[in-house]
């Protein structure tokens, strides 16, 4: 796997992909992104980390651009997930449009879980962009425009406390609604209220 060097580390705010690098992620969206963010904000690291069939692909298209801003990591064990996921000052949550619509990708709640900030493309009514009005916890921008998605980048890059708010309702919202002994508690019920035929 033609993994880039990692050597050259940056002090600057971190952005992080963690997951599939595959063809309905939409990774050429972050790729467009670094290209936007190079000549705004080279400060700005976008780290991809995670296995897939686009690798390959991706390294070529990185080095063909010139891009020193984002690298390719190994994704790191389920174990150290929690861990890993709390190394990113900012994730990403790219989404192609024809899979957006109808989907919520897993790592979203991870990301939350771990009270982190994220910026997702989506196209506006989607299930994702209604999961950002209810949480408020993440931004939305609509896919393939790099213009935007960097924008969106830039404004939590330079807001730490606006990321920090983020964070906090996230790591709110899916305990409210998604931990796991609300989850199991609601599930029992189900099962107690069928068994009685109720």
């Amino acid at each position: 796997m033609p993994w880039m060097s990692s050597a050259t580390a940056r002090t600057g705010v971190k952005v992080l992909y963690s997951g599939n690098l595959g063809r309905k992620q939409g990774l050429g969206q972050v790729v467009e992104l670094a290209r936007e963010l190079a000549a705004r904000r080279s400060d700005i690291e976008i780290v991809l980390r995670g296995n897939g069939s686009q690798a390959t692909e991706l390294c070529a298209e990185i080095a063909r651009l010139g891009l020193t801003n984002i690298r390719l990591s190994e994704l790191q064990p389920n174990e150290a997930l929690g861990t890993a996921l709390a190394a990113g000052d900012i994730h990403l949550v790219p989404q192609r449009p024809d899979a957006a619509s109808f989907a919520v990708p897993s790592k979203v709640f991870n990301i939350m879980a771990v009270g982190r900030p994220f910026v997702a493309t989506a196209l506006p009514g989607s299930v994702l962009w209604r999961l950002q009005r209810q949480s408020e916890a993440f931004l939305c921008v609509p896919p393939d425009d790099p213009l935007s998605f960097a924008e969106a980048v830039i404004e939590l890059a330079n807001d730490r406390r606006l990321r920090q708010e983020l964070g906090q309702r996230g790591r709110e919202f899916v305990e409210r609604h998604y931990a796991k002994p609300r989850i199991l508690g609601h599930l029992m019920s189900r099962l107690d209220a069928f068994a009685t035929g109720k």
